[in-house]
């Protein structure tokens, strides 16, 4: 009897769900806006904004807004992964640093920088997160291509930041 009012909140929520699973991608503007719509959708599902707190549905709308082409949804679909999915989560973070989100590329250069084989690819990843205007990016990659000359001197870090953020 006490969940009633729980049951009730949650079949209108999950019949939404259903709905948005078999709905398109966005093609025009006003369809973009419902992408973001989306997103904060999920948003206030992950931190139980006005809605009954469930991760689960907060992934679901997540991987509706990533689908649709919304950058930070694939970059917090990734973060809600386990650990045992990390090609999916990779897959994630470079679809979200090819929508031009700076924390999807810093995401990326760190998965790969832990790999011997695509550190290269990896150290290309943190560079293009710095020029996005990613400020931890920037620290990591000057000081590792300053790390011959021992640490990094702070008025060449800003200069070189600044640099890079005029580039975007």
């Amino acid at each position: 009897i006490e969940s009633m009012p729980m049951l009730k909140q949650i079949v209108p929520q999950m019949l939404l769900v259903a709905s948005l699973l078999m709905a398109p991608g966005p093609t025009s503007q006003a369809e973009a806006s419902q992408t973001t719509k989306t997103y904060e959708k999920a948003e206030r599902f992950r931190k139980g904004k006005g809605v009954l707190r469930s991760p689960a549905l907060a992934r679901d709308y997540y991987k509706l807004a990533c689908d649709a082409g919304h950058a930070l949804g694939c970059w917090r679909l990734s973060l809600m992964l386990p650990a045992s999915k990390q090609k999916q989560s990779e897959a994630l973070l470079r679809k979200a640093c090819k929508l031009r989100l700076p924390d999807g590329c810093e995401g990326v250069s760190a998965l790969m920088i832990r790999k011997r084989k695509t550190r290269r690819a990896g150290y290309k990843a943190q560079q293009r997160a710095c020029k996005m205007g990613s400020g931890v990016a920037c620290y990591k990659w000057f000081k590792r291509k300053n790390a011959a000359e021992g640490s990094p001197n702070t008025k060449n870090f800003k200069r070189q930041q600044k640099r890079y953020a005029r580039r975007k």
